[in-house]
């Protein structure tokens, strides 16, 4: 049984309603660079979501550049390398401020910080270690306040 026919109950499905299943499923942009996370993190949302990785904060604006209009949410570790997580969220919401993000970070973070990240309701902060269902259902709750663009 394929994928698509487990998502609607065993049901078979032509081509074209597949291509159009397929063609729906919306593209999320994960930056973290620790390998292991990010995997994990890619592989836990890849079930849902078309995911986007990057190593670092560098690599996370370059690849939401190339795929602007694809992207409707971004997952990124506070503290990477050559560019910092709160330097993506300040890049990303300049171009598009509505745009729903998941900050991680398993540092320490002041309030002062904290309160910056946060000053838009589309920014959520997520202390690891956490559960990635916890992830995936703070994500899925993002995305429904958001109205819904064409992949």
């Amino acid at each position: 049984m394929s994928a698509l026919q487990q998502k609607t109950g065993g049901t078979k499905v032509s081509t074209r309603e597949a291509e159009i299943s397929m063609s729906i499923k919306r593209t999320i942009l994960v930056a973290e660079d620790e390998e292991f996370i990010r995997r994990m993190i890619a592989s836990e949302l890849g079930e849902d979501y078309d995911v986007l990785v990057a190593s670092d904060g560098v690599d996370a604006v370059c690849t939401y550049e190339q795929n602007v209009e694809r992207i409707v949410a971004v997952v990124t570790d506070l503290e990477m390398p050559r560019l910092g997580g709160s330097m993506v969220v300040e890049w990303i919401h300049h171009i598009r401020p509505e745009l729903p993000i998941i900050v991680m970070s398993g540092g320490s973070i002041t309030n002062t910080e904290l309160e910056d990240l946060l000053r838009t309701r589309t920014v959520i902060f997520l202390a690891k270690p956490f559960e990635l269902p916890q992830l995936k259902s703070i994500l899925c709750g993002l995305l429904e306040r958001e109205p819904r663009r064409a992949a």
